[in-house]
Order: structure tokens, then C-alpha cells, then sequence
């Protein structure tokens, strides 16, 4: 499928402003892409559709996963609805919009919580969604100049953050994330 007519899609699933932050860690992750050998419109693709399944609420992404086999629906996923929209996410890239490219399946699977042995385009998707310039919290200036200099070292940056929030609001870290940081 052409960017355009993706973005065109995505754009008319999403509130306004998830559509801009979607957008704008496509831009950030198509930026990064190059530079890191992947290609920029794989990273642009991914960058897109990470959130698609934001625009359904928990109940109709519990509908659309009833179903689902997929290996990204784990014990711990199934048990958090903030990370229903990952797997969700896999199945509407598939079957809503034609992609079949692993790569990009898996960086939408794992863009919130990580994984340990990711790809290069899983690691932009992770970190890009965390730090891209629409997002404003405290530390994200120092990560994203990591993430220039040393993507791998900006990955365990994130995943130390997203633990750290989760552990301060007393909610459970994804095993996924834990992975990371080992």
C-alpha cells in the first residue's frame, strides 16, 4: 500500500490528536531510519500504524482480539487493556490494511513495551514513540539526543522511564520491558 493512501486511512480511524503524534513518530522514526541502514519508508509505515487501534475503545479491541492467536497477545498483555491496542494494532495492520511485512508487525506488537532481542525498526518505533517532538516530559530532551548518538543505549533509556513511571503509579512493568533492561 502507498504512504499516502495509509496515512489517508490511518488519519480517518484516529482522533486528531492521535493522528498527529502517529504522524509525528513516523516522521521521527523515517528521519532516523536511514541513517540506522533501515529503509525510511518501512520506519514511516511503522511509525504509522503503531497506534491504529487508538481509535477503538477497550471493548472493541476485546472484540477484535477474541479471536486472535497471535503470539503478542501474552498472559501479561491480556491482563493490562493499556496494551490492547499492540496486538490489536498487528491484526489491523494485516486485515485492514494489507501488511504482511514482519518487521513493521513487530514494531507495532512492541512499541510500548519493548522486547529483548528487537530489530533495528522495532528499537526506532520503541524509542520514537516515546520521545517524538509532540511529547513533552521530563528527560525526553536527554533521550532523544541519545537516540542520535546511540540507539541501543536510547532503547534501555526508555525502558528504564516507562518502568520507573509504571512502578511510581504502583501498576505491573510487561516482562517484556523488564526483558530490556537485562
Amino acid at each position: 500500500m502507498k504512504l499516502e493512501i495509509l496515512e489517508k486511512k490511518i488519519k480517518a480511524c484516529l482522533p486528531p490528536k492521535r493522528f498527529a503524534h502517529s504522524l509525528s513518530v513516523a516522521r521521527l522514526a523515517s528521519a532516523w531510519a536511514s541513517g540506522l541502514g533501515v529503509r525510511p519508508e518501512r520506519a514511516y509505515a511503522a511509525g504509522l500504524l503503531h497506534d491504529c487501534a487508538r481509535g477503538l475503545t477497550h471493548e472493541q479491541q476485546r472484540k477484535l482480539l477474541a479471536g486472535y492467536r497471535g503470539k503478542f497477545f501474552d498472559r501479561a498483555t491480556r491482563a493490562c487493556p493499556a496494551l490492547w491496542h499492540n496486538p490489536a494494532g498487528v491484526f489491523l495492520a494485516r486485515h485492514r490494511y494489507g501488511v504482511h511485512d514482519t518487521g513493521i508487525l513487530r514494531a507495532v506488537a512492541l512499541h510500548s513495551t519493548g522486547a529483548a532481542r528487537m530489530g533495528l525498526l522495532e528499537k526506532i518505533i520503541f524509542v520514537a514513540d516515546y520521545c517524538e517532538p509532540l511529547r513533552q516530559h521530563a528527560g525526553i530532551a536527554g533521550i532523544r539526543k541519545l537516540a542520535e548518538k546511540n540507539l541501543d543505549a536510547a532503547v534501555a533509556a526508555v525502558a528504564r522511564a516507562k518502568s520507573k513511571y509504571l512502578q511510581q503509579r504502583g501498576e505491573r512493568v510487561h516482562p517484556n520491558c523488564l526483558a530490556v533492561l537485562k
